[in-house]
């Protein structure tokens, strides 16, 4: 153990930390007898032998300070301070079941007002933070404060013990004990929170956010605005981790979608994808179908997407292969590759309205292929169209019909050059034809030619008359 990391701490930022400060009577140093010895000595010693001996040892002495003098008021500061350098050093050590009693301890001297609010909160903090080195210890630490905490020292603080330990129980699959501690810690969050709170403002955007995260997991989409709707009306709050950002970005996205903006729905889910891909959080894999689905939406074909180095390496995941599959698909106007991987893609979502999205594409994708089909024929039935593509001859003969009244539109190298013959049900090459830019010019330079050729025939024959 360090002396930055320990002896550093022993006044932790406070004013006015020097032992004899507040109250605690001065011992002159020279009884050498340990049962004589002053609670001052006994603590300087154990203090300076923090990097010197083990932490067992070093622990065992701040423990036996402490028990010494916990009945006695007259060593409020010292006493403090020895429990607190105890749990210190416990939280970077695996001894869990002590750091849960020391801890506890701690935590019934800031709930009898033993120590000033300003106090705990600096070691509380300074404990906590240390605690993060170890997984098991900052469960440990987690669990007891939740139990143990009272909200009369510091209420943000309360909350914010409250909101890790629901992340923690939500990391380890226990939703119903996450639920629990949320329902109890919303009767002090107001929403919206008071705007010049700043504190409060953020425990509510973290609260909020926890729960737009539970109703994503859950695929409850709407519920999952409906947070985002609150988090938008709650003002001064810190910038969001990138993790929050993610979420934000994520149901803003699907927002944006239900609304029909698949352009502006494909951008931020992609945003979204970036600020979870960046910190390594797996909810990337949530966005991706998501966002390739909006992609399609747009009817967007000139780049394939997975080509992009961020993308290309997620395309063949589980849980985002179903969807890339489909999209290939897609750019290939291969409607019976998307027939064959659609039951899979529709697997990726569980709300109705997105899977119902799905065959609004698959219909696109219909269309595009009957227009690559029947292209080479001058005359093809609907019939055989709709054998060659698996299709019922009825769903064909709409796309048909789209197809002929979306030609105007089109730009020349997309048009559909068909009509269709009722009579025979059949699709019929037009006679209409639309020609490029180098077709139309040399046109036009034959006809001024010819017009030229004209006028000097014309003049020969009449000076020949003359």
């Amino acid at each position: 153990m360090s002396d930055e990391e320990i002896i550093l701490d022993d006044d932790f930022g406070e004013a006015g930390g020097d032992d004899g400060d507040n109250g605690d009577p001065i011992d002159d140093g020279d009884n050498e007898n340990e049962h004589e010895r002053s609670p001052e000595s006994l603590y300087e010693d154990a203090k300076d032998n923090i990097s010197l001996l083990d932490d067992s040892e070093v622990i065992d002495m701040f423990l036996n300070l402490y028990a010494k003098i916990k009945d006695n008021p007259e060593y409020t500061n010292i006493k403090t301070k020895s429990l607190s350098h105890a749990l210190l050093l416990l939280t970077q050590n695996d001894d869990n079941q002590k750091t849960a009693e020391i801890l506890t301890e701690f935590l019934e001297l800031a709930n009898n007002n033993e120590i000033s609010s300003k106090r705990f909160n600096n070691r509380y903090q300074a404990a906590l933070s240390h605690s993060l080195h170890n997984e098991s210890t900052y469960k440990t630490f987690l669990e007891v404060s939740t139990s143990k905490m009272s909200n009369n020292q510091n209420m943000i603080l309360f909350l914010d013990i409250k909101l890790r330990q629901v992340e923690l129980m939500l990391s380890t699959g226990n939703e119903q004990g996450a639920i629990s501690i949320i329902e109890d810690a919303q009767q002090y969050i107001p929403i919206p929170p008071n705007s010049e709170d700043k504190d409060m403002c953020n425990v509510a955007l973290k609260l909020l956010s926890i729960q737009m995260e539970m109703s994503l997991a859950e695929s409850d989409i709407q519920k999952a605005i409906g947070y985002y709707d609150l988090i938008c009306q709650i003002p001064n709050v810190s910038k969001p981790t990138l993790r929050i950002s993610g979420l934000n970005k994520l149901t803003e996205g699907l927002q944006l979608f239900k609304s029909g903006k698949y352009l502006s729905a494909k951008d931020i889910l992609f945003e979204s994808f970036k600020d979870f891909n960046n910190v390594g959080n797996d909810r990337r894999l949530l966005v991706l179908p998501y966002y390739t689905l909006a992609l399609m939406m747009t009817h967007e074909r000139s780049i394939n997407t997975f080509n992009n180095p961020e993308l290309h390496v997620y395309k063949n995941h589980p849980k985002v292969a179903p969807l890339a599959q489909l999209y290939d698909a897609y750019l290939n106007s291969n409607y019976l590759e998307f027939l064959s991987k659609e039951e899979s893609g529709k697997l990726s979502f569980t709300d109705s309205f997105f899977i119902e999205k799905l065959d609004d594409v698959k219909l696109f994708v219909l269309k595009c292929n009957v227009s690559v089909l029947a292209k080479p024929y001058s005359r093809i039935s609907i019939e055989s169209i709709a054998k060659m593509l698996k299709a019922d001859p009825n769903e064909v003969k709409n796309v048909v019909f789209e197809l002929i009244e979306e030609n105007p539109i089109k730009p020349p190298e997309e048009q559909f050059n068909m009509k269709y013959d009722d009579v025979e049900n059949t699709i019929v090459r037009s006679n209409s034809f639309v020609p490029d830019n180098i077709t139309a010019s040399t046109t036009q330079l034959l006809s001024v030619v010819e017009k030229l050729a004209d006028n000097l025939l014309n003049r020969s024959i009449s000076m020949i008359t003359d």
